[in-house]
């Protein structure tokens, strides 16, 4: 709730700075010679609250800040660095510093400049003009000097002759209704007696002027609230008022109707030059507005064509993409198998156990002999003895 106290508060504030500094902007760029120098049809002088309050064209009002701006700041003596058709931000940005090689201390949001109107840019343009005329004041081109003021005829109006007016015109409205009372009801009214000669003379009052005083200064507040008004709605005065008017129309009419006809024939014949010079840029534009239709409907072609070999491009990266991801899971596989293949740790520990196996082969067969000796000695001891003539032999042996 404070907050939006302080901001209704401090806001009429800010826009009667505003104004007071926008009408001193006026004053010093008249005396500047802006006029000449700087406005143009697109960028008229402007008024005493240009810079005050927003415009319907937010963008017009910002390029004539802008530019008047770079305008003055070449009356100092520094080149601004933006251009006519620079972003918005940018030219905010150039304008702070121009601001400051100038010598003005004040910091300007960007967000408050580019709206192009408010208290932030009067003050801008107001304390760049302080230093024009600071300069030209120390180079003796200009100096401050007294007010001059018209040769005017002096004269004093008189009070006798101002009441006696005022009283000549309230007598005026009075007999004018009395007159036309009177016509009105001239056969009604009897002949007026004419009154004696006593009736006309001088008047002369028996009060005591002290008395006169005090009565005064008590009724005068209590004249002080009642306002006389006129009867604007009188239609004898709007007969009056008409009248003079009619006179005055017919009085002007004819040199007012002879300018306009001169007005109305030159107007005629600047329309007509127009109309003349309208047909000849068209017929010599004919063959060029031809080429560029021409070359519009080849740029549409190309356009078309180019969509399409996009999308064509576009088809052909997506089937690269595929194919790149294919190669690279086979040449993962294939430097797998190699790497595989060129290891040969595998074949030496099937050479060792094939050397390992004959080995134990061997030596198995070693141990098979032995154990056919072992046997045959076996059954050759535990064979049964014969009848045979042998007999004797093996018995002489054991």
């Amino acid at each position: 709730m404070a907050e939006e106290g302080e901001v209704e508060v401090t806001r009429p504030h800010m826009e009667s700075e505003a104004l007071a500094l926008n009408s001193d902007m006026v004053d010093m760029l008249s005396l500047l010679n802006y006029e000449k120098e700087f406005c143009d049809k697109e960028q008229p002088p402007m008024s005493t609250v240009y810079f005050v309050y927003q415009a319907s064209n937010q963008a017009q009002q910002f390029k004539y800040f802008h530019t008047l701006l770079q305008w003055v700041l070449e009356k100092v003596g520094i080149a601004p660095q933006w251009q006519k058709y620079d972003a918005a931000a940018g030219i905010c940005t150039h304008v702070q510093v121009a601001l400051e090689k100038a010598g003005i201390k004040e910091t300007f949001a960007p967000a408050k400049l580019k709206q192009g109107n408010g208290v932030e840019v009067c003050r801008a343009l107001h304390g760049v003009l302080k230093k024009v005329f600071d300069k030209q004041q120390e180079q003796g081109e200009w100096k401050w000097g007294p007010p001059e003021w018209p040769d005017e005829p002096m004269f004093e109006e008189q009070d006798g002759e101002s009441d006696a007016e005022a009283n000549q015109s309230v007598d005026e409205s009075v007999n004018i209704g009395d007159d036309d009372d009177d016509v009105m009801y001239a056969e009604q009214a009897p002949t007026r007696v004419e009154k004696d000669q006593e009736d006309w003379q001088m008047l002369e009052s028996s009060i005591d002027p002290r008395e006169w005083a005090l009565e005064l200064e008590r009724v005068t507040p209590q004249l002080r609230g009642i306002r006389v008004t006129t009867d604007t709605n009188e239609w004898r005065e709007h007969v009056e008022n008409t009248k003079k008017y009619g006179e005055v129309l017919t009085e002007a009419l004819p040199e007012a109707s002879g300018q306009l006809a001169a007005l109305g024939a030159d107007l005629a014949n600047i329309l007509q030059r127009v109309r003349t010079k309208e047909s000849y840029i068209n017929s010599q534009f004919d063959t060029r507005n031809d080429n560029y239709g021409n070359r519009k409907r080849e740029i549409k072609e190309v356009t078309d064509k180019q969509n399409g070999l996009n999308e064509g491009h576009m088809v052909l990266v997506e089937e690269l993409r595929s194919l790149t991801d294919e190669y690279e899971t086979t040449k993962g596989e294939m430097a797998e198998r190699s790497q595989t293949c060129q290891d040969t740790a595998p074949l030496v520990k099937i050479k060792d156990a094939k050397k390992r196996m004959q080995e134990d082969i061997r030596q198995m067969d070693l141990r098979i002999g032995v154990v056919n000796h072992t046997l045959m000695q076996a059954k050759l001891r535990h064979r049964p003895a014969d009848a045979t003539p042998n007999k004797g032999i093996w018995d002489e042996e054991d």
